[in-house]
């Protein structure tokens, strides 16, 4: 019985906590502490009133809308991946995993993980297939961050922690076994970039027998589509059924001896054990699963039909909006400035991947999850290696930036409206409808993430090339600076 109570569990412990970051790391609660000691009124009120995108006029690149708590959310999100400071990045770690220099890696990622990704499987579909997933803050952070912006500081900084063997001085085992399935995940997606041939496989062998969600999932997946050693549906059933469990386990441990991330969704482990028992109907032990199917469907349902709750659209559908065209425009910008910046095929490939998430995500809250920043990714990559850009390419990329800007502090502002909504909407619409809250939730967080991904590496180009974008320049200094060394 315990599995037909997963779906529920987990949207619910995922859809009251997504925007935090856990206690122990401070998280939202440092955000809305630092709201409520200055700020607050400009950071509050833009998302509420839900303005419409000025991209396409020239807006003010973000100004009033929260630029310093911005800055305040990316110290915090640095902090939780242990990437405070400027701390070298240790290039024999990058290339003792990979074929590649520490400055050379960002570019083969970029690639890797966007739409001419070469490597992909029905097992392993996607890097953003498993963003989040992870027990530990620490590593979904990492992750999103290497999934958005692959720099070397981040890369290393996964490697490192991957490799920090029990019992040594503030180890984490949790973050260990996390990093461990994250980097096998690289290996996956840049397997021409591996120094050693399998390493992906190398490393989910060495998770074997260990009781971790992400790895138990993996392993699941591999074994029922044969991937690794002979099919048995069933056995994948019962570990994606056993990994499905973990999280709820971690809770009820009066030890507290693992924890699970407040950014985790349990989606990975339900798409697993539903997929299997769609492919195969005739397992023996089906009917046990009746209950969770239904739910399964009964929560699909709810997210395909975001207007069964129209307090959600209200509330946070107009907010959203004004995010979402704002990271449109700063993506078809950056697309414009790649078509001539960078070579043909390049382009092209970032105007499929834009085109696509454009139709899929404008308007819809619940498709296009992977917030496509691509374009603008690539582009501050070309800027970051000297590129040099005529005028009307600089004119695209300050547009850009502006949009960008808006897109990232309005996300970061809404936050504190994600949260008190989702409260007020358990309450009164209760456990069984709060899957319906969960795409919200999630966009948020993926958009606000890209703020200290992308925009502030963004931030960083411009500066060092001297560029005005708005008047909100000065107060972006602190976050350009931030990544500097990152």
């Amino acid at each position: 019985m315990k599995s037909s109570r997963m779906v529920c569990h987990a949207a619910l412990a995922a859809a009251l906590a997504v925007v935090a970051f856990g206690a122990g790391a401070g998280g939202l609660n440092s955000i809305l502490k630092a709201l409520k000691n200055g700020g607050a009124d400009d950071s509050q009120r833009q998302p509420a009133q839900a303005q419409p995108s000025q991209g396409a006029a020239g807006n003010s690149g973000g100004g009033g809308i929260g630029a310093g708590l911005t800055e305040r959310y990316c110290r915090q999100l640095y902090s939780v991946a242990g990437l405070q400071g400027k701390a070298p990045v240790d290039e024999a770690l990058i290339s003792d995993e990979f074929n590649l220099g520490a400055r050379d890696f960002a570019d083969a990622a970029l690639e890797a993980f966007g739409p001419s990704g070469r490597f992909r499987s029905k097992p392993i579909p996607s890097p953003q297939f498993f963003a989040n997933e992870f027990e530990t803050d620490k590593v979904n952070v990492l992750y999103n961050l290497i999934r958005q912006y692959p720099a070397p500081q981040y890369v290393a900084a996964l490697i490192a922690a991957s490799r920090v063997p029990a019992g040594a001085p503030r180890s984490d085992p949790q973050a260990a076994r996390d990093a461990t399935v994250a980097l096998a995940l690289l290996h996956f997606f840049m397997q021409d970039k591996s120094q050693k041939p399998g390493r992906w496989r190398e490393l989910i062998a060495s998770m074997q027998g260990e009781e971790h969600y992400l790895s138990q999932v993996i392993l699941a997946r591999l074994i029922e589509s044969g991937e690794w050693g002979p099919k048995d549906a069933s056995k994948a059933l019962f570990m994606a059924r056993s990994a499905a469990g973990l999280p709820q386990k971690y809770r009820m441990d009066d030890m507290h001896q693992k924890t699970i991330s407040p950014r985790h969704y349990v989606v990975t482990a339900s798409v697993t054990q539903y997929e299997i028992l769609s492919e195969f109907p005739n397992l023996p032990q089906r009917r046990e699963f009746e209950q969770f199917l239904q739910q399964y469907r009964n929560a699909q349902m709810l997210q395909q039909r975001p207007d069964a709750f129209p307090e959600l659209k209200n509330q946070l559908g107009p907010g959203l909006a004004a995010i979402e065209r704002a990271a449109v425009s700063a993506d078809e910008r950056a697309a414009q400035a790649l078509s001539v910046a960078v070579a043909a095929s390049t382009y092209t490939a970032q105007k499929i991947s834009l085109d696509s998430a454009t139709r899929t995500r404008t308007g819809d809250v619940q498709s296009n999850l992977n917030v496509d920043g691509n374009a603008m990714a690539a582009l501050v990559r070309e800027l970051e290696k000297g590129r040099a850009l005529d005028a009307r390419q600089e004119q695209l990329f300050v547009g850009a930036l502006r949009d960008a800007r808006e897109s990232g502090d309005r996300a970061v502002a809404m936050m504190p409206t994600m949260m008190s909504t989702m409260l007020n909407f358990s309450m009164q619409r209760g456990m069984g409808a709060m899957p319906a809250i969960i795409p919200y939730s999630r966009k948020l967080q993926d958009y606000s993430d890209r703020a200290c991904a992308v925009v502030a590496r963004a931030d960083q180009a411009a500066m060092v090339k001297k560029l005005t974008v708005g008047p909100d320049d000065s107060s972006r200094n602190n976050l350009a600076a931030m990544v500097a060394d990152k």
